[in-house]
């Protein structure tokens, strides 16, 4: 099978979750034997690592973008049509068209009217802006940002698709609430991390003189992260424990550290920045609670992420947040904007640690349901259905 997939995140370019999504399921079809073609913007700062290295079943193609279009992402869509068509007619055309977000929106469908056309719907930009509502000017300044122009991109290519792969029934049931999609056009395919043999589980507290705390997200407003801040407030007034919170992720930093100064929690919130994986591996190695305190998730892999080191996890009640959390014994919900709710559930999740009672984490039961390999393994089956069609 030849496959088409689009993306403006790819590794080494990764800055969320729709890279780490591309780099596995680009990997995983290619070893399954299907040849990926993998279109991308090319980008002169990157960072990052993938799976793609020396895997003859990947070819990337870095689609250049136009320097007269002030938003990259339309330059670049506006220059895949030709990039695409160029390809298409050397390497014969392709079976399928994998969009990994809404990159292909300028894309005709006379273009691709020989293959099966799909869409990867991580969450939805209408809820974005919904949620944010945003100002107009601030639309205007930031026509980038996904509560913005990416709400056009989406409309024009759900229209295109054919069919839709969504990364949870959250966002699978959004789609058909939200656009009326047909049930039998969504899939689900849920993420996967790349699973290790972790010997310390975090069973037991490190330092009970200290309680360790930990955010991994892009420091945006959607991830929850003044709901967070504010929650320790109540959290430092009632309880009176020492604590830390690692803040681990890329963003609009100046804004946070102003609001932490003036609540006095510049010793107890450390920004950490965007980290290797070796590194973020080595707090969530050594934190005691994971926090995703976020209005809205498509996903989260990071939830999944800390499963892997068996950190008991607090999530709000928002987004797909829920749906993962429910089936992990060591996971907890809060109402999201509940502050004193939240330092409540801290406090209750650190009584638990320090005397050593909370329940064995089932990492295994994880490890099998999300697992990239079986999600590739199902998305071909699927994929071989749609084009036998």
């Amino acid at each position: 099978m030849k496959i088409a997939f689009l993306a403006w995140e790819y590794p080494p370019n990764i800055t969320g979750g729709a890279g780490i999504v591309a780099d596995n399921v680009v990997s995983q079809l290619s070893k399954l034997g299907h040849k990926v073609f993998v279109f991308i913007p090319k980008l002169e700062n990157s960072f990052g690592s993938h799976n793609s290295i020396k895997n003859t079943n990947i070819k990337i193609l870095k689609v250049p973008l136009l320097r007269f279009f002030k938003l990259r992402i339309i330059s670049y869509a506006f220059n895949l049509n030709l990039w695409y068509l160029f390809f298409k007619v050397k390497y014969n055309g392709f079976d399928v068209v994998i969009s990994n977000g809404y990159v292909d929106f300028l894309l005709p469908r006379l273009l691709t009217n020989k293959s099966v056309r799909i869409a990867i719907v991580h969450h939805l930009c209408i809820d974005v802006r919904r949620l944010l509502k945003p100002k107009i000017i601030d639309s205007l300044s930031n026509m980038g940002n996904e509560e913005n122009f990416p709400t056009i991109m989406e409309k024009i290519i759900i229209k295109k698709a054919d069919y839709f792969f969504t990364v949870s029934s959250t966002t699978k049931n959004k789609l058909k609430e939200k656009y009326n999609v047909n049930d039998i056009k969504i899939f689900v395919f849920p993420n996967g991390i790349k699973w290790r043999n972790i010997e310390d589980l975090c069973l037991h507290k490190k330092n009970k003189d200290k309680l360790n705390l930990l955010f991994v997200g892009r420091l945006e407003e959607r991830k929850g992260l003044l709901f967070l801040i504010n929650s320790l407030v109540n959290y430092k007034k009632k309880y009176k424990e020492k604590f830390i919170l690692n803040l681990v992720g890329s963003g609009d930093i100046d804004r946070y550290r102003n609001n932490i100064s003036k609540l006095d929690l510049e010793k107890e919130i450390i920004f950490r920045g965007y980290l290797s994986d070796e590194e973020l591996n080595n707090y969530y190695q050594s934190s005691d609670i994971f926090i995703i305190p976020s209005q809205m998730e498509g996903f989260g892999l990071t939830i999944l992420e800390a499963i892997q080191f068996g950190i008991p996890i607090i999530g709000t009640n928002r987004g797909a947040i829920p749906e993962i959390l429910k089936d992990y014994n060591r996971g907890f919900l809060v109402d999201y904007g509940d502050c004193v709710g939240l330092a409540d559930k801290i406090n209750n999740i650190y009584e638990e640690i320090k005397n050593n009672s909370l329940k064995k984490p089932n990492i295994e039961y994880f490890r099998k349901k999300y697992d990239w390999h079986e999600t590739a393994v199902k998305m071909s089956l699927t994929l071989k259905k749609m084009i036998s069609k």
